[in-house]
């Protein structure tokens, strides 16, 4: 199964680069739904409050599944209240985001 972290570099304003990341990432969880046997929807975009919302409340429960602890400082990083602002949260909500899908593909045997 191919990482996100070739999603991590792309920029703030390259719309086909996070077209391409909303794709990969609601397959993921997809898959994640079937092994775990959580319930989820779609987490295709648009990045809105309500997609970061669903996001960040699928890594929490997966989180406690895979018994990965997350920091306070984690779920504020993942819990954004809309779409990233600045480069810098792109990168800083990106990096937190692909080490939790690393975490979670492992305990799932996924690699």
């Amino acid at each position: 199964m191919p990482t996100l972290a070739g999603f991590g570099d792309f920029r703030l304003t390259d719309e086909t680069a996070l077209m391409m990341f909303l794709a990969a990432n609601d397959r993921r969880h997809k898959v994640y739904v079937k092994l775990t046997g959580t319930r989820g929807g779609t987490l295709q975009g648009p990045v809105d409050a309500d997609w970061m919302h669903r996001e960040w409340s699928r890594h929490v429960t997966l989180a406690k599944i895979t018994n990965l602890r997350l920091s306070s400082a984690d779920t504020k990083v993942l819990s954004l209240p809309g779409k990233w602002k600045t480069q810098q949260q792109l990168i800083d909500w990106m990096e937190l985001h692909n080490r939790l899908h690393l975490h979670i593909e492992q305990v799932l045997k996924l690699h």
